[in-house]
């Protein structure tokens, strides 16, 4: 899938300058297993995190190995996809910012991981429902746990079936509902 974006407006500025509640920024990384995942998935992304707030990051990654904040990354960079969910109200985005507190501490899925790893190779649909009978409940990645709270704040349908995603699936269906998704920032 290729798209074409032109963000030069927003290239180098501070993210807390224009991100809000709610946007994902989906990343690119260019660390050996985040090569190994994207080959795996066949996306341009390996990882996505979800904007609390001007100042914080929500994520489960392999750095904490749980659901957690971290630092809103300070400038918009190579490697950086930041995609806006439109149809958030005031009231759904103060909701995340509770199911973010109910989230915090949920262990990192690495089964999940290797579950994706090993059926990779099937088609995304197959796939997805494949993790989704064989995957964790009580751990997420950090595509499940991004879509879970989009889905649990919006009840958008196309975030339903959040087990057995990948990041790239995530950005995929994004991509697919632009009168659901704007793209802020595109820069793989």
């Amino acid at each position: 899938m290729s798209h074409q974006y032109q963000s030069i407006s927003t290239s180098g500025r501070p993210l807390k300058n224009f991100v809000d509640t709610g946007d994902m920024i989906f990343v690119c990384s260019a660390v050996w297993y985040a090569k190994i995942i994207r080959k795996i998935t066949a996306g341009q992304v390996n990882h996505v995190q979800i904007v609390v707030d001007k100042e914080r990051i929500f994520e489960t990654s392999t750095k904490k190995f749980k659901a957690d904040y971290e630092a809103l990354p300070e400038a918009t960079k190579k490697g950086m996809i930041i995609v806006r969910p439109t149809f958030l109200a005031p009231e759904q985005k103060e909701q995340l910012k509770l199911l973010c507190e109910k989230y915090k501490g949920i262990p990192y899925s690495l089964w999940d991981v290797a579950l994706n790893f090993t059926f990779g190779w099937l088609k995304d649909e197959l796939k997805k429902r494949v993790i989704s009978l064989l995957g964790t409940k009580k751990f997420m990645k950090c595509d499940e746990l991004v879509s879970r709270l989009l889905y649990e704040v919006s009840m958008k349908k196309e975030l339903r079936w959040f087990e057995g995603y990948d990041p790239s699936y995530l950005l995929k269906i994004c991509l697919t509902h632009p009168e659901s998704y704007h793209v802020l920032y595109w820069n793989p």
